[in-house]
C-alpha cells in the first residue's frame, strides 16, 4: 500500500483531490497522516484510504465516487 501512495502516478490520491481537498504525509515506517476540512472528511479519507489496498483502478474510481457522494451529502 506504501508504494501505491508514494508513487506520482498513485490513482488513488489523483482521485481524492480531484474530489476533497486534503493533507496527507506518509511516513517511511508505513505511517499515514491524513488532514481534512473536518471530522468527518479526515474520518472519511482515512477509511478510504485504507480500505483501497486491494483495489484494482475501476474500484478505486467507484469508491471515491460514493465518498465524495456521501461527504456531500452531509
Amino acid at each position: 500500500m506504501l508504494y501505491r501512495i508514494l508513487s506520482t502516478q498513485s490513482e488513488l490520491l489523483q482521485r481524492l483531490g480531484k474530489s476533497l481537498p486534503f493533507e496527507i504525509a506518509v511516513g517511511l515506517n508505513s505511517r499515514i497522516w491524513v488532514n481534512g476540512r473536518s471530522t468527518v472528511e479526515t474520518l472519511a479519507l482515512a477509511h478510504g484510504i485504507s480500505g483501497a489496498e486491494l483495489l484494482n483502478k475501476e474500484q478505486v474510481k467507484q469508491m471515491v465516487r460514493k465518498l465524495s457522494d456521501s461527504i456531500s451529502g452531509i
